[in-house]
């Protein structure tokens, strides 16, 4: 400031739902929330991926202007993605016909993910023939994995661990058939963009923030 650069800053989490789970008690969530909120009544600018995030942080009681600033990817399409595909296909490990549902990020209760696994427990009932792979890691992956293990579902649902090499994660996604997201706690996920912009089709859960944007 004593330079006059403005300060900017950027609002795309669900403090109010942290808190709420690490503290249980409604006014040290008030209070914590009131910490959040002066902070960003100190900046001269503050952003937010989209409108919800921007009402979210209304909600806490931030009462000044925000802009919203859209996410952007380093992923672009490049026409055929017959090449990425195959790569993904080796990667994965996966066969020509083989349906693939894919989630990316981090592996925490918050993001609903055992759905997928109940859902692919009903799916393989049905015959279905396809397979879930996760990509991430985090401290609900032991859950995860003990519920595939003990619905016997090891040969359809993959745990690859987190991908951090940017063009083999661009190849894995692009191989997907279907990039699912159950999350209600994510604002706005990057993983989301990435794979639209591979024209991989995303399936979301209703109330999710982006959609009705999809």
């Amino acid at each position: 400031r004593e330079r006059n650069i403005p300060v900017v800053g950027t609002f795309h989490s669900q403090y109010a739902y942290d808190f709420k789970n690490a503290v249980q008690f409604d006014f040290l969530v008030k209070i914590s929330l009131s910490a959040v909120v002066r902070f960003y009544n100190k900046m001269d600018h503050v952003w937010v991926p989209n409108d919800f995030a921007g009402k979210a942080l209304k909600s806490y009681g931030y009462n000044g202007k925000y802009l919203c600033m859209p996410n952007g990817t380093d992923f672009i399409s490049e026409g055929d993605l017959s090449e990425l595909r195959q790569k993904g296909s080796e990667l994965l490990n996966s066969k020509p016909d083989e349906f693939i549902l894919m989630f990316v990020g981090r592996l925490v209760k918050e993001k609903n993910l055992l759905l997928l696994c109940e859902a692919m427990k009903e799916l393989i009932k049905k015959g279905a023939r396809c397979r879930l792979v996760f990509f991430g890691e985090g401290y609900y992956s032991r859950d995860l994995q003990e519920y595939t293990n003990a619905n016997n579902l090891d040969g359809y649902i993959s745990f690859m661990g987190p991908l951090y090499h940017r063009e083999k994660l661009k190849c894995a996604i692009s191989r997907a058939d279907l990039f699912v997201f159950p999350s209600l706690y994510d604002i706005a996920s990057l993983a989301l963009l990435e794979a639209a912009s591979l024209s991989v089709p995303l399936m979301l859960i209703t109330g999710n923030s982006l959609a009705d944007k999809i």
